[in-house]
């Protein structure tokens, strides 16, 4: 068993807490529209990925 891994996703580029597994960062416009389909993107093939390792169904 894996243990979990905290992955944060941002637009931002400030320096992140030293818990964190990984950062995942993206250019943003810094527009509504963009930023939840963006996040939910990302957010969404991580979640499939770890579920991928992890044998998770």
């Amino acid at each position: 068993m894996y243990p979990p891994k905290i992955v944060l996703i941002t637009g931002s580029r400030e320096k992140t807490a030293g818990f964190i597994d990984r950062v995942v960062r993206f250019d943003s416009r810094q527009d509504q529209l963009g930023h939840p389909y963006q996040l939910q993107l990302a957010a969404g093939l991580i979640a499939q990925e770890y579920a991928k390792l992890t044998d998770i169904s």
